[in-house]
């Protein structure tokens, strides 16, 4: 299955550090809440212009966690932080990358 045709179909608290995710092609997958914390990638975390990521790993609290996951539309998850952060919106294919580790290094990097 392309990973673009992914689309969650259970997401789900499984501990107070990760949540898991059931994807329609049988998949299932942890994300730690601190990974998607950090790859947020709204105005406020990622720089417009340069693209370079305003949000440092020592700036998340080690009790992160979501207070809300949202659907928006039928292509990404809107996530509410304990943070008071909640403009990030995460595409499916986003949150694929980041529940296997495997964002685009230029990500990782900034």
């Amino acid at each position: 299955m392309d990973k673009n045709n992914l689309v969650p179909t259970q997401i789900r608290k499984s501990s107070n550090s990760e949540m898991t995710i059931a994807w329609n092609n049988g998949e299932v997958t942890p994300v730690s809440f601190f990974n998607l914390r950090f790859h947020c990638r709204c105005a406020e975390c990622v720089d417009e212009w340069t693209r370079e990521r305003r949000l440092k790993a020592e700036q998340i609290r080690t009790d992160i966690m979501p207070l809300r996951v949202e659907p928006v539309g039928r292509y990404a998850v809107q996530i509410e932080w304990n943070d008071k952060h909640k403009t990030g919106i995460y595409p499916y294919d986003l949150l694929y990358q980041i529940a296997l580790n495997k964002v685009p290094s230029e990500e990782k990097d900034k």
